[in-house]
């Protein structure tokens, strides 16, 4: 009877001890716009407006992902014309068990296809998953069908942000790729 009780508790002591040391994933996805709720439930605008396209293709405007948070930021295109290849870069830290991967959700679906994320080599490089550990800057390619229009011009989506929630050691900011900044942020 005690070789039992202490198998069961060495049992439930790796059983309790698993989840530490499991990978999670970043997602970063293009999923519907949320204007309305700026300011609430974890959903960022600039102001009352949506962030610019133009200003965050071109590094003007750094969405901030900080220490265990996953913000929803809105975006309009407002670069005058459809966008079929939306290239954004994530530039920060990530924990040593980090996967990364795109996503594309809801609404988004409407206007781009398929998503992929390229890191500095990690596996799955070129795929949809990242899987660690990810030495960013890491760069994510969201991509319409030839029977899509892509983000049309004037069109509103967001950028959401789920699963940067690794005990602090996940954080850093999205902005373009045009930008060439692979500096990790100041905390």
């Amino acid at each position: 009877m005690v070789s039992f009780k202490l198998g069961l508790l060495a049992f439930v002591a790796v059983v309790s001890a698993a989840p530490l040391c499991s990978s999670h994933a970043a997602i970063i996805s293009i999923s519907d716009p949320k204007l309305s709720q700026c300011g609430h439930g974890g959903v960022v605008c600039n102001g009352t407006l949506a962030f610019s396209l133009t200003e965050l293709e071109m590094g003007a405007v750094q969405l901030p992902i900080q220490n265990s948070q996953t913000p929803e930021f809105v975006i309009v295109n407002d670069t005058g014309a459809p966008v079929t290849n939306l290239q954004l870069l994530f530039v920060g830290q990530l924990a040593s068990n980090s996967s990364m991967n795109c996503q594309i959700n809801g609404g988004g679906q409407r206007m781009l296809h398929s998503c992929v994320v390229t890191g500095n080599g990690s596996a799955g490089d070129g795929t949809s998953n990242l899987t660690g550990p990810i030495d960013p800057p890491v760069q994510l390619n969201f991509i319409s069908a030839a029977n899509q229009q892509g983000i049309a011009p004037g069109e509103l989506f967001d950028i959401k942000t789920s699963g940067f929630a690794s005990a602090g050691q996940d954080h850093g900011y999205i902005t373009g790729v045009s930008t060439g900044v692979i500096s990790p942020p100041s905390q």
